[in-house]
């Protein structure tokens, strides 16, 4: 204890003596001159509390100076006299642990809202902010709100950002703005009922979106009647998909250029090849593919077509393979049976059993037969012939010198009698 505050309770006086009235309100009237050479002058009203025993217990003081004055009162952790409420010409300080104004309304005159001022580390702002209502009250623990959490602004450290426990709503005609000086290319960010907008450099890197749809720059837009990219692509619900001299919709289908396109109608067409359902493929007027005529191979004479179908493959007019006639060439055919070849009566048919020369020779497993008269065996280079003879029923052997002229002369003759 100081000097001072011995030499004071020393001169300790019970207010009541000084009241006006001794009931109800007390009020006292002290009037003290303090006159000094210095300019630190100090005045000092202190406050006892006096047990019956005599002791005297400081609660308080109030304390003027030059510059202001001040409210101390008793810290009961540390029985120190501590200044809680500071009010002079730089302003007014509460020292207390909880400031509350009971007023309806606090009016501040300076513009800036300083939280957090004695804090030297940005850590240190972890979870200060700006809380509106309480739960309970911090002196009884009795519940203040019953409806909910108060809502709240506070700043996250680390995250380096403010949290809040409900939205935001901008009122009509105004915008949710972000200035921006992390990319150059973005000049500003707002948000507001008509949508949000990216403002760049250029108009180039604008970037809108609202109700209408969404707008990247001047070349790219996306909105009800489609996907716009620039003059080259689109996809959109009238023309479908363009990109450059492409097409894709469903009334002309795939169009690449004027050589390529894929239709329900047309089927594909890439330049002279077509691919659909009626005429199967075709190449150009030489190749043709469909499930009628197979596949045809033709030639600028109908004659050297080619034509590759279930039945077989025919080329022109008189070659064909098939499964029923086999091998056909012309006057010639060969069959998994047999090959014939030239047409009746002359034909020669050659089978497993036998070989038949038009209907006059027959050579089998039962031997040689000449039906025709005028068939002969002929021997040594035509020089020698065996006849049969119809109307005699004999046999003769005929000679020709010069073989074949067709002069013979009989040299013997087997008679049937």
């Amino acid at each position: 204890m100081s000097t001072l505050d011995t030499l004071l309770e020393g001169r300790i006086r019970d207010v009541d003596r000084l009241a006006i009235q001794t009931s109800g309100t007390v009020y006292t009237n002290h009037i003290v001159q303090v006159q000094s050479d210095t300019s630190d002058i100090e005045l000092q009203h202190s406050f006892y509390k006096r047990t019956t025993e005599g002791v005297n217990t400081k609660l308080g003081a109030i304390v003027w100076t030059d510059t202001g004055v001040s409210f101390d009162v008793l810290n009961d952790s540390n029985g120190e006299i501590e200044s809680v409420f500071e009010v002079g010409t730089g302003g007014i300080t509460v020292n207390s642990g909880t400031a509350s104004f009971g007023t309806s309304e606090v009016n501040v005159e300076d513009k800036d809202l300083v939280l957090g001022s004695a804090e030297t580390l940005i850590a240190d702002l972890n979870g200060g902010g700006i809380i509106l209502g309480r739960l309970v009250d911090e002196d009884t623990g009795d519940a203040i709100l019953t409806d909910g959490t108060p809502p709240y602004i506070l700043y996250s450290n680390p995250n380096g950002f403010w949290s809040s426990n409900i939205g935001f709503n901008v009122e009509s005609g105004n915008a949710f703005t972000i200035g921006t000086n992390v990319d150059p290319t973005v000049t500003s960010v707002s948000l507001d009922e008509i949508g949000l907008t990216i403002v760049g450099a250029t108009s180039s890197d604008n970037v809108v979106l609202s109700a209408a749809g969404l707008a990247l720059g001047t070349d790219v837009s996306l909105d009800s009647d489609g996907l716009n990219i620039g003059s080259d692509l689109s996809f959109t619900t009238a023309d479908g998909l363009v990109a450059g001299d492409i097409t894709l919709n469903s009334t002309t289908g795939l169009a690449i250029g004027s050589a390529l396109s894929l239709t329900t109608a047309d089927g594909l067409v890439a330049g002279d090849i077509t691919l659909n359902s009626s005429l199967g493929l075709e190449i150009g007027s030489d190749l043709k593919l469909n499930s009628v005529d197979g596949l045809t191979f033709v030639a600028t004479d109908t004659s050297g077509d080619v034509t590759l179908d279930p039945d077989g493959i025919y080329i022109g007019n008189d070659i064909s393979i098939t499964k029923l006639g086999g091998l056909d060439l012309g006057g010639s055919t060969i069959t998994s049976d047999s090959i014939v070849f030239g047409t009746s009566p002359d034909e020669t048919t050659l089978d497993d059993t036998s070989l038949q020369l038009g209907e006059d020779v027959l050579l089998n497993h039962d031997g040689l037969s000449l039906v025709n008269t005028d068939s002969a065996v002929f021997l040594g280079n035509k020089k020698w012939k065996i006849v049969f003879d119809a109307s005699t029923d004999n046999l003769k052997f005929q000679y020709d010198s010069t073989g074949g002229s067709g002069t013979y002369i009989t040299k013997a003759e087997m008679k049937s009698t």
